[in-house]
């Protein structure tokens, strides 16, 4: 059986694991499974010892769509096109304990796909076309997380058909991309200006293509990084020497009601590469840092409440 909430191991209940998706903000990988008896179940994954965390199972979900899945990472929202009790839907996943927020039936005809979330404007944008008025028109959208209401930004007249799951949304630019078809029959990536629904480029695509992804590490680390910063006095985070070329301190305080946590060290490019555990015995921990090569690193304090402080430490050589 899965493992209890808040702890990681392998377990065989799991038959297949997809739609990944993952929160800027906390850090956390999240993805939904589904058993031998087709029940889903909402997770979090860890990409590092390929183990998985039920969080809670989706007893009334019966089904979801390739390439309808998205993240809001500013409320740490997972958001996907499902069948909830039979009714297609808009379904929104609260993180923390993995129980369904919102669900709104789609209506009749609305066939919605590559779901993607501006975590700048707090909009979800999606590819769209009624196949009972015009099945043939493809509109670039928005979709209301509150009501599930539908808003044509923008129509696309020269599209006749997309790739399912190659879409992918740039942060930094809120340029919306996909990998479509036009009415020629070429393939092509397109980049859609998220404000007007317009297309601003558009290449052509010698092959085939999918499972696009944008790196939004340093959009991430500027939006997030001063949010989870506030949470600490200038006391309760430090770092010394730093720069240096050796054994660092780092002195840490867990929030309130916490009794342990990790300390996690990434570096420029996001990519994990140290991970150390902590308690409330000990107020700071002495880290060895000669192995590492010259550069800007970043340390990680996570609790079960998730991320809740980053600092930036110098290895110079």
């Amino acid at each position: 059986m899965f493992c209890p909430y808040g702890t990681f191991c392998v377990t065989s209940v799991i038959n297949s694991i997809s739609s990944f998706q993952y929160d800027l903000k906390n850090q956390k990988l999240y993805a939904l499974s589904q058993d031998s008896l087709s029940t889903f179940s909402f997770i979090i994954f860890n990409p590092y010892s390929g183990s998985a965390t039920q969080v809670n199972t989706l007893n009334n979900v019966n089904g979801i769509g390739g390439g309808t899945v998205t993240f809001n990472s500013n409320t740490s929202k997972y958001i996907f096109i499902g069948y909830d009790s039979n009714v297609n839907s808009l379904i929104v996943i609260n993180t923390q304990n993995g129980t369904v927020e919102y669900s709104g039936a789609l209506g009749s005809g609305n066939s919605l796909g590559e779901l993607e979330y501006d975590n700048n404007s707090n909009k979800l944008f999606c590819l769209y076309r009624n196949i009972n008025i015009n099945p043939n028109l493809f509109n670039f959208a928005e979709i209301d997380t509150l009501t599930a209401g539908i808003t044509i930004i923008g129509s696309l007249d020269e599209i006749l058909s997309i790739s399912s799951t190659s879409s992918v949304y740039d942060q930094v630019s809120s340029s919306y991309i996909f990998n479509g078809t036009d009415t020629s029959g070429v393939s092509r990536l397109y980049v859609i200006n998220s404000n007007t629904g317009q297309i601003i480029s558009k290449s052509t695509i010698n092959g085939s293509i999918g499972g696009i992804e944008c790196d939004n590490t340093n959009y991430a680390l500027n939006k997030y990084t001063n949010v989870r910063n506030t949470i600490f006095t200038a006391n309760d985070y430090l770092i010394y020497p730093n720069p240096s070329n050796g054994s660092v301190t780092l002195q840490y305080k867990l929030p309130k009601n916490e009794k342990d946590g990790e300390l996690i060290l990434y570096n420029m490019q996001g990519a994990e590469v140290k991970r150390y555990k902590v308690d409330n015995t000990f107020k700071n921990i002495l880290l060895d840092n000669t192995m590492l090569p010259a550069g800007t690193y970043f340390y990680q304090l996570q609790t079960s409440k998730g991320s809740v402080g980053v600092k930036k430490m110098v290895v110079i050589k």
